[in-house]
Formats: structure tokens, sequence, C-alpha cells
């Protein structure tokens, strides 16, 4: 059953916003968890929202943020992108997966932003 994930389940490589097939015991799990929706139709943009030239990447064949990844030294060669559009596409594809809740924060932070103390008070 191809569902959209509201948010990362563990066990699965998505992050919230992605569209994947899970079979239909699982899906209807994870739709009782709130994990994930039914999706209906086309994604019309698989990258994540936020995501610098999004529209830009899609249009040029781009639907994985891995797949942005790999191709990091020819972005400059896209219509739309330059060097510095490219150097933020890889900043933002970079902390992307390194996120593992798709909050935007790594596991266990916060959100207090630099300098700000621990949770634990340190």
């Amino acid at each position: 059953m191809r569902v959209k994930f509201l948010r990362p389940v563990q066990g699965y490589g998505y992050f919230k916003g992605d569209v994947g097939d899970v079979p239909d015991e699982v899906a209807a799990r994870m739709v009782e968890s709130g994990a994930v929706i039914l999706h209906q139709g086309e994604d019309p943009v698989s990258l994540p929202e936020g995501m610098p030239a999004r529209k830009i990447l899609h249009d040029n064949g781009f639907r994985t943020v891995a797949e942005v990844l790999a191709a990091r030294e020819a972005l400059t060669e896209i219509p739309g992108i330059g060097k510095k559009m490219a150097e933020n596409i890889v900043k933002y594809c970079e902390e992307y997966e390194g996120r593992a809740d798709g909050t935007g924060r790594a596991a266990g932070d916060a959100g207090g932003g630099e300098g700000a103390p621990a949770a634990d008070g340190r």
C-alpha cells in the first residue's frame, strides 16, 4: 500500500513527507498510530519542502535527497543552479540526511540553538 509518512518510523528509511510502499497490514498499523496517511495519486514534487531549488531539481529528474547528494559535483550544470545555490543545496541535503526525526534537528537536540545549555544543564 502506498503511504505518505508524517514522521519517521523505526525500521523504515523514510522521512516526514516521503512516500513509500509498505505491506497492507503494516500500513494499517501505521495509519492507526498516526505515522502515515494513505497516499492518493502521485506526489508532484517528492523532494523535501524547504529544499533550495526543489522544483528545479525535481524537473531535472531528482526524486530523493540521496540522488541529489550523489550528483553534488554536477549540480551547477543544471540551468538555474549556480555555484552558491549548489553549495546551499548540498548543505541542506547533508543536514537533512542527518535528521533522525524529520524536524530539522539532530536526534537529542532540543532546538535551543548554538550555545544553548543542554537539557541536563551543561
